[in-house]
């Protein structure tokens, strides 16, 4: 009891403190109807170290993003591109992630250095007369199921069902069906995990392999 009454007040703290950068975000937005500051906001606030980091940046969030309960970790370097997204609970995100327009699913590990795009295509290529970044620009949301690992320096370019593997540095680009795990470049299925699902030595290892060498 007492534990939970500290970190309510923490967490009341860290609206506070951050209450100077997500409160003008949330009336500019109203006004301009589109994100203002938020990408400055959540560069400087992804810079903040520890605990404290962590904390404040579920506090920012909480009140910026689309959906991002209290009790979910943002590690040190993460940005989101966008305040519409939505995160669910319990889910980690490691350390200098880059989220696009994404839906995390209640308990994901989004491991260090992961990559969420907003879909596959999303700059135009549609000739050479005009410079890319002049030419349309077309956004997908993703989704990625809950009780979903996502290991390190992967890039997510489409929709992950629930309780799936994605093995560290594959490149998903097309959908994967729930309870998978996924490994490679693009990534592709090699294996359906059991209900409920085991995390075995093969999976921890294929998810994060300098996890299972530091064992």
């Amino acid at each position: 009891m007492l534990r939970r009454t500290a970190k309510t007040l923490m967490y009341g703290v860290g609206f506070v403190v951050t209450a100077p950068l997500w409160l003008p975000e949330k009336i500019a937005r109203r006004l301009y109807g589109e994100d203002v500051w938020l990408s400055a906001q959540s560069q400087a606030l992804s810079l903040l170290p520890g605990k404290t980091g962590v904390l404040l940046r579920n506090a920012y969030y909480r009140m910026i993003l689309a959906s991002c309960p209290l009790h979910v970790c943002i590690q040190f370097g993460c940005v989101p591109a966008y305040s519409d997204i939505h995160i669910g609970k319990e889910v980690y995100i490691g350390l200098h992630c880059k989220l696009g327009l994404v839906d995390i699913g209640d308990g994901a590990i989004i491991s260090d250095d992961v990559h969420i795009l907003s879909g596959a295509r999303q700059h135009s290529a549609a000739g050479v007369t005009q410079d890319f970044h002049m030419q349309p620009v077309h956004r997908d949301r993703i989704s990625i199921g809950r009780n979903c690992w996502v290991g390190a320096h992967a890039v997510v370019m489409a929709n992950v069902g629930d309780n799936c593997i994605i093995g560290a540095g594959a490149v998903v680009t097309q959908a994967i069906p729930a309870n998978s795990i996924a490994v490679g470049i693009p990534a592709r299925v090699i294996r359906t995990l059991e209900t409920p699902v085991q995390v075995d030595a093969e999976a921890q290892q294929i998810a994060h392999p300098r996890l299972v060498e530091r064992a």
